[in-house]
């Protein structure tokens, strides 16, 4: 907007554009023959990128282009040469300027006229000694080379009048090298020539350059100059951008003839350097070979020979190598022919230093899983880690300092194996697992550096050793557990561990598949419950069964109950019209069914009798007439209380029970009373759909599903649940629990002591109370009170559809998930469509108070059970008579019986039914009381809730999968449920003897400690037991064996 130039006291105003004034600009356009034109130009005139010359005999009404012009040299004088003017006429010069961003700017004009020429002189410079054809017309301050004779040059006026006022000198860097000759003459008349020489004479060796300047009359040229330089050849040798003298006998490091330190092997047993041979003269630089000469020749080679010649200023490279062959300082000599007189031959000495390292240093060491404390530095040697249960295995990653080095890795003190860089995968034991990690130098030097990582001890959440793999597609939808802890699964599938099996199997305890069990549905389980008596009911979309490799199908629509072997009770058709989601079975051995179906036609009847997604069957299968409470919308949980009150859960929106003139509403849940009647008391009226139901022990309900509300019992405004909530008996929201889940919650399942296990789609859990949410992929566990319980975070990939629980708290899942990363695990582990979780203890105890009451105390991760029932026996297991049904201990998860008459001694036997959402499995404890118990029994009833060696608890069973089975881990006192196989006892080699040594736990009776030995693990020999009282010793001489193993053996009467 203003100005304020060269100090002026105040601005003045310019808005965006203004102009200055500036130096003068001088200018002028001359004809000096009728050859040429030329604009002369100077002071402040713009300086042009391009001219134009235009000629006009019209006096400026017409013009024609005479062509562009070119610039005189380095000055802003432009001129056009070549043509044939006329006499008289105007000149047109036009100039472009560039503006400030290197695009066109101004278009400049001059115009003059002319004629009658006034006759001006031109000078013009040839080599040579005349101006005939081969002579090169020299361009001002062009470059001429010279070499040992004298080059002559021609002066030659090429104008209209005379060239006078001829001159020439030297001047530039090195005049005093050069020799002018004398002028012939100092004035041309024009087309007149005279010459001079000029000779080369150095004083100093390399480049020498001179200006020969001609001064002349000649207006628009000045003086015109020639720059010489000689053309003999000049070498300089470099590394990089430093010059080698020649001769030089003290190789440095800073020019790169110190090759430094090279290994006598590996990685760094070569170093290559790179010379240049460069020609700082004006001749060609011509050289021989480079040769490797000297005390340590044969340590030395030249890789890439450089190709001669070398013109003026280029330059040619060649690479030397360094390969020791022995320790300490290596020396050699470079040397090759070249035609600087001065410099031939051209050398310089070499050396290098060949050696062994002792770096045994690591530079690095990472775990995959863990943190390295101390923090890892290379002096410090040992270090410790740890890693949840769930890291089954971990890589070391251990970079070298020294790429020369070796590794090798020991694990538990097991044998080295060489170690690259990453170990791959070390399987941990539960416990602590020593790593060594042990470097060795090129010299021989070692360093070994000690990880001690510990592997936690199992977790509620992590998943324990069972794996059935294969289940090909689909998933499992329903899981019950036998009392004999057998486990049934149902879903789609039609494979078990790479056994075809049709949507339905069993698992031994030990996880492997039942082969004895192949009920072969050919469509969906969704539900299983098992009745007391063995019998299982299985519900579905199923319309037929082929049993254990039976000839042909035997038809069963969506219902069917099994005999224990698999087989299929032919005296039960309850014939279903559509899917059945839901059973439960009650006290009195009546079957509750939920589903989508609209009719049943149980056992051959004539005709179907509808019955709307709720039914009930009497214990043969037939329909239970009086009990009809026909939904309007799918039944997708069905729930039995200890009252006999019935509750539903699903997607219906109303009942009409047992006739009823009209329908009643009832939104996705409703209770019923025993007769089918509606409870009218109990409308807790959810918004969204329930998908499983739980009881807990003070009688409160637990719902999941997909709901965001109720409305209880008429209430005029929603209660926020979200997915998950708890109701009083009554069907109001309980106040104290308000978890919310971020999808669907599909199954929920209750433990004794309150918590409550949650499986379904959402990948977050807000417990009761919380700000916000936390991070739970497909399931959860919260306590009693609602709050998230934060120790327990399985992970799953997948959707969990169904949870149950084990007798002694183990979790067992069904769904569509392929993987858990459970309780920080760094890597998932698979687990296709079932898994089972370790759980915290399931604390329970069964025995007789006295002779007349029975008390089951239940806590911990026991599951929450119904329908216990007490029986006896007093042949060790054989037979069991019933005591009776027991009752509830208040709002505790204990049961008793009293009013009992029992002997001095014999066995209890508990069973309790577990009631999922879909499914009904269930569980049974068994103890001996009085003169009936043994230390032995007593072991297993505190692990596994049975004194029977049978199920979990047998002698032979290994539970936690260490290798060790459960009588071995009763005799050395060890925990049957936490692999510690680490803790057994280890031979150890004494003096002459590999020897066994041990203490007998306190407590531990009734079993004979034995040991063998064997040279070649084929042919055992027994060895004697040389210890006292509870200090057993079993030891073998070592003399004349080349090898010696000792095991020791267990048994029990």
């Amino acid at each position: 907007t203003s100005l304020q130039p060269n100090g002026a006291a105040a601005a003045t105003p310019r808005a965006g554009f203004a102009r200055l004034l500036n130096d003068p600009a001088t200018e002028s356009i001359s004809v000096p023959t009728e050859n040429q034109v030329a604009w002369l130009r100077g002071g402040s005139s713009p300086e042009f990128a391009r001219v134009t010359f235009e000629l006009s005999t019209d006096s400026g009404a017409t013009w024609s282009a005479l062509g562009n012009g070119v610039r005189v040299g380095a000055t802003p004088n432009w001129q056009l040469a070549g043509l044939s003017l006329p006499t008289s006429g105007q000149i047109r010069a036009f100039g472009v300027t560039c503006d400030g961003n290197g695009s066109n700017g101004g278009l400049f004009e001059s115009v003059k006229s002319f004629g009658g020429l006034v006759p001006l002189p031109e000078i013009a410079v040839y080599t040579g000694a005349s101006t005939a054809a081969g002579d090169e017309r020299l361009d001002d301050f062009g470059t001429q080379f010279l070499g040992s004779t004298a080059q002559t040059f021609t002066i030659k006026n090429t104008g209209l009048a005379d060239l006078a006022g001829l001159a020439v000198s030297l001047s530039g860097d090195a005049p005093a090298d050069y020799v002018l000759g004398s002028l012939g003459a100092t004035t041309l008349s024009p087309g007149a020539s005279t010459s001079f020489t000029v000779t080369f004479a150095p004083t100093a060796i390399g480049v020498r350059n001179a200006v020969v300047n001609v001064a002349s009359n000649d207006e628009d040229e000045g003086t015109f100059r020639i720059k010489v330089s000689n053309l003999l050849p000049e070498i300089a040798v470099r590394k990089d951008s430093q010059n080698i003298d020649n001769g030089n006998a003290t190789p440095s490091v800073s020019v790169g003839t110190d090759f430094g330190d090279a290994a006598l092997w590996g990685t760094g047993s070569t170093i290559t350097r790179t010379f240049t041979i460069a020609n700082t003269g004006g001749g060609s630089l011509t050289f021989g070979a480079v040769s490797i000469s000297g005390e340590h020749a044969a340590d030395f080679s030249v890789v890439t020979q450089p190709v001669s010649p070398v013109t003026a200023n280029g330059s040619r490279s060649f690479n030397v190598t360094f390969y020791p062959s022995g320790l300490g300082l290596r020396k050699a000599i470079v040397s090759f022919a070249t035609n600087d007189a001065d410099e031939n031959p051209f050398s310089f000495s070499i050396q290098g230093t060949g050696f062994l390292s002792s770096n045994a240093n690591l530079s690095d060491l990472r775990l995959s899983a863990g943190t390295l404390s101390p923090n890892f530095s290379a002096a410090t040697t040992s270090y410790t880690a740890s890693v949840p249960y769930g890291d089954e295995s971990v890589r070391i990653t251990a970079t070298k300092a020294e790429a020369n080095a070796s590794m090798t890795i020991r694990v538990n003190g097991g044998s080295d194996t060489a170690l690259n860089f990453s170990s791959g995968d070390i399987p941990l034991n539960v416990g602590v697992n020593v790593i060594d990690v042990k470097v060795i130098a090129q010299d021989g030097t070692f360093r070994t550096y000690t990880l001690s990582l510990t592997r936690s001890i199992p977790a509620a959440g992590d998943l324990d050793s069972l794996e059935v793999f294969g289940l090909g597609s689909g998933g499992v939808y329903a899981v019950a557990t036998q009392p004999d802890g057998k486990v049934i699964i149902g879903g789609y599938f039609y494979s078990v561990l790479g056994v075809q099996r049709g949507n339905i199997a069993r698992l031994h305890v030990d996880g492997t598949l039942d082969a004895s069990f192949d009920p072969q549905a050919n469509n969906k389980v969704e539900s299983i419950a098992v009745q007391a008596d063995g019998k299982i009911l299985i519900g579905g979309s199923f319309s037929e069964l082929q049993p254990n490799g039976a000839a042909s199908p035997i038809a069963r629509s969506r219902i069917a109950r099994l005999n224990a072997d698999g087989t299929v009770d032919a005296g039960f058709d309850p014939n279903a019209d559509a899917t059945v989601y839901s059973m439960a079975l009650q006290a009195d051995g009546k079957v509750l069914v939920g589903g989508d179906f609209s009719t049943l036609q149980p056992n051959g009847a004539g005709a179907a009798t509808a019955r709307n997604r709720i039914a009930r069957l009497n214990a043969d299968g037939s329909l239970d007439s009086g009990f009809d409470p026909r939904a309007d919308n799918q039944v997708a949980s069905v729930m039995v209380q200890e009252d006999g009150k019935i509750l539903l859960g699903g997607g219906f929106t109303s009942l009409q029970p047992n006739g009823a003139g009209a329908a009643t509403a009832r939104n996705r849940i409703a209770r019923l009373d025993a007769d089918g009647s509606l409870d009218s008391g109990f409308n807790p009226w959810a918004n969204g759909f329930v998908s499983s139901i739980a009881l807990q022990a003070d009688g409160k309900i637990l719902l999941g599903g997909d709901f965001f509300g109720f409305r209880p019992n008429g209430a005029t405004s929603t209660t926020t649940r979200t997915r998950i909530a708890r109701l009083n008996a009554d069907g109001t929201v309980d106040a104290n629990f308000n978890v919310d889940a971020s999808g669907r919650v599909s199954s929920v399942a209750v433990q004794a002591d309150g918590k409550i296990l949650l499986g379904g789609s959402f990948y977050s859990v807000r417990g009761h109370g919380a700000a916000s949410a936390s991070d739970r992929y497909r399931i959860a566990r919260v306590n009693a009170n609602g709050t998230l319980d934060a120790s327990f975070n399985p992970d799953a990939s997948g959707s969990i559809l169904e949870i149950t629980l084990q007798s002694d708290g183990q979790i067992l899942l069904g769904g569509d998930f392929n993987s858990f990363q459970p309780n920080g695990a760094s890597r998932s582990i698979n687990r296709y469509g079932f898994a089972r979780l370790f759980n915290d203890p399931a604390v329970q105890s069964l025995g007789a108070a006295d002779a007349t009451r029975v008390n089951w105390v239940r806590s911990g991760a026991a599951p929450e059970v119904s329908q216990v029932t007490f029986e006896l026996s007093t042949d060790g297991g054989s037979s069991f008579t019933a005591l009776g049904n027991a009752s509830r201990v208040g709002n505790t998860a204990d049961w008793q019986l009293s009013g009992l008459n029992l002997p001095a001694g014999g066995m209890l036997r508990a069973r309790g039914r577990i009631m999922g959402g879909s499914s009904s499995g269930m569980v049974e404890v068994m103890a001996v009381f009085g003169n009936f118990a043994s230390p032995l029994t007593s072991w297993r009833q505190a692990h596994f809730g049975s004194p029977g060696d049978s199920g979990f608890g047998a002698d032979a069973f290994d539970f936690d999968k260490d290798g060790l089975v459960n009588l071995i881990e009763y005799a050395f006192g060890l925990n049957p449920k936490v692999p510690d196989s680490g803790e057994v006892p280890q031979a150890q080699r004494t003096g002459g003897n590999l020897m066994v040594s041990f203490t007998q736990p306190a407590g531990v009776s009734g079993v004979t400690y034995g040991a063998d030995w064997s040279e070649d693990l084929e042919t055992w020999v027994p060895t004697t037991d040389t210890g006292t009282a509870s200090q057993h010793v079993f030891s073998v001489p070592t003399a004349d064996k080349t090898s010696l193993f000792l095991r020791l053996r267990v048994s029990a009467p």
